[in-house]
């Protein structure tokens, strides 16, 4: 009897630009060893990352079934490809879709089908009992009529789902796709190993893919992780500094996570592998959790981070999060410094209730609180999170624009594919021009906490009392500049706006038909839109002591009284020089 012949796909955009930002396909090594541990022989499987090795396979092997890992990130490449399927191979093949961009709600499940017409099957949540239930489904002969258990499909218009069971997979029960050997074609240099050693998540924020999930914590069996661990460090001991990625919404969550951190550790100290760690923390970071980033704290290049995203009361209610209490932050602050930690925050403008002020306000706090990095996204509206759903949207009055994901383009045979972020640019709580000067702020946060311009002369703001975002709203308030002095400035400020504009684009078919063009003319470069706060934090860092020292200096007279502002502006000054000074020391040094 011929083997039921299976393609899976994880597929990313391969050019020069993603190189080196490629992830092993996990989820899909867990499908094909679940998949296999059921049906044996009965069936084969092949998992491609490059749609155009998809294709060329798809052409010349005929499947039987392709199943998608849908990401926010490969929504209009899946479309792409599944469209292409289709026309190859007609009704014969059988195309499913599952991931974490895949929403529970029924109304966007059958919108989800609407829009990807060629696909036969949703498998919302976990996919592993879902994608065997529509192998069965095909082996058997029955055909979609019936409903299938962990699986949506649409039939004369009606959503038809079976039990829902993605939540309640026994992790004992999936074999590790790395100890099988399913994963090793992708175990090289240009891929980064994920480690998962549990799945859920007991937060239910409204911006992530988690948050629409509500069911139990589940652990791998730790002896599975920790040879994986093993595996993992065997076959990357030749690209030490190739970061891992720990999976899990919450490493740190369980007791166990410290013997688990002890023996990444130790692994390392062995072979080498890995020298560079990325986890995200239980948010609530309690005792554990200070225990795991004391043992493997220190092979994260970010360091502590503390992800308060935001602390307006009515957003926090909307996105249904509850961060640590001011208390618990300052404690966890406090100890990561006794650790000579770097203490990192995330924030996101744009959350529904957010406004201009109590934003502000976030920043300002966060400088007090003395967090070392600040960094400052834009919400980003995606499939599969709770507040993608039109009701949700149409409840805050959330208004969007468009913009490129990075490096996220490329031709497809005779077909372009570019993704779109849908960022969002106003709510009923606040409009563009709020977002423009949160935007323009960004820029500045950037600047001192990645690039580490004028630290001394900021922290100097700070003793004086001068609020870091009235400082910031002060320095692009263009009155009373002079054109010629502030020529580089002015150039400066024009140029940065033009950049924030251009960047947005009304609709997707907008933005991907400017990416064609772009990708025309060149195929190697990234556009300049998308790294608007690299290119003009760099900018400013060239210019340090020129245009952006009279600037700071300029806006730090704007914000003090006639007492003793010839001393303050002074010792403003001195520090400013030191810092040039300093640099040229150094540069002295290094002839």
């Amino acid at each position: 009897m011929r083997k039921l012949n299976i393609v899976l796909g994880d597929l990313r955009y391969n050019n020069s630009i993603m190189k080196g930002r490629q992830f092993v396909p996990l989820g899909a090594g867990y499908l094909t060893s679940y998949a296999k541990k059921v049906f044996g022989d009965s069936i084969s499987i092949r998992i491609f990352k490059d749609p155009s090795d998809l294709l060329d396979y798809a052409k010349v092997n005929k499947p039987d079934l392709v199943g998608f890992s849908h990401y926010f990130w490969n929504t209009e490449l899946n479309l792409l490809t599944t469209r292409k399927l289709r026309l190859l191979l007609g009704a014969k093949v059988k195309i499913v879709l599952g991931g974490p961009s895949i929403d529970s709600d029924p109304e966007m499940l059958l919108d989800t089908c609407n829009r990807y017409t060629e696909i036969d099957a949703i498998i919302p949540n976990e996919g592993e009992q879902g994608f065997t239930n529509i192998i069965k489904t095909i082996l058997s002969g029955d055909g979609f009529r019936n409903a299938i258990d962990g699986v949506a499909f649409e039939q004369d218009g009606q959503l038809i789902t079976g039990k829902a069971i993605g939540l309640s997979t026994d992790l004992s029960t999936v074999p590790s796709p790395y100890l099988t050997g399913i994963l090793d074609q992708f175990m090289h240099g240009e891929y980064q190993p994920l480690l998962q050693t549990s799945r859920m998540c007991p937060y239910t924020c409204a911006f992530c893919v988690s948050g629409k999930n509500e069911g139990k914590l589940r652990m791998f069996p730790i002896e599975q992780v920790k040879a994986e661990t093993d595996y993992i460090a065997s076959r990357y001991k030749e690209y030490p500094n190739i970061l891992m990625y720990i999976a899990d919404d919450n490493f740190g969550i369980f007791d166990r996570d410290v013997e688990i951190a002890q023996h990444i550790r130790s692994v390392s100290e062995k072979t080498g592998y890995p020298n560079k760690l990325f986890y995200y923390n239980d948010k609530k970071f309690g005792k554990t959790s200070q225990d795991v980033h004391d043992i493997v704290g220190h092979m994260c290049f970010h360091g502590l981070t503390l992800a308060l995203q935001t602390d307006n009361p009515e957003s926090l209610k909307a996105i249904n999060r509850r961060n640590m209490s001011v208390n618990q932050l300052n404690e966890a602050i406090a100890w990561g410094k006794s650790k000579n930690m770097p203490i990192t925050t995330e924030l996101i403008f744009g959350l529904p209730m957010e406004t201009r002020q109590s934003f502000l306000d976030l920043i300002d706090k966060c400088f007090e609180m003395n967090f070392d990095n600040i960094h400052c996204y834009n919400l980003i509206i995606f499939d599969g999170i709770i507040l993608n759903r039109p009701r949700v949207r149409k409840q805050f009055g959330i208004k969007t624009k468009y913009r490129h994901v990075s490096g996220s383009f490329l031709q497809l045979e005779n077909d372009f594919c570019a993704e779109a972020e849908e960022v969002v640019v106003g709510a009923s709580s606040f409009n563009i021009d709020d977002f423009m000067l949160i935007r323009h702020i960004n820029v500045i946060l950037y600047t001192i906490s990645y690039l580490r311009m004028h630290t001394a002369f900021f922290a100097y703001i700070k003793k004086l009392g001068i609020k870091f975002t009235v400082f910031s709203e002060k320095m692009f308030d263009t009155t009373g500049i002079n054109d010629n002095l502030d020529a580089e400035y002015i150039d400066f400020l024009n140029d940065l706006n033009r950049a924030i504009n251009d960047e947005l684009f009304d609709s997707r078919e907008a933005l991907v038909d400017h990416m064609k063009r772009f990708s025309e003319q060149s195929a190697v470069n990234i556009p300049e839109p998308l790294i608007i706060n690299t290119v003009f934090g760099h900018r400013m860092l060239q210019n340090k002591n020129g245009w952006v020292a009279r600037l700071l200096l300029r806006t730090l007279g704007k914000c003090i009284n006639e007492d003793n502002k010839q001393l303050i502006l002074s010792q403003g000054e001195a520090l400013l020089m030191q810092e040039a000074a300093n640099i040229a020391g150094d540069s002295q040094k290094d002839v």
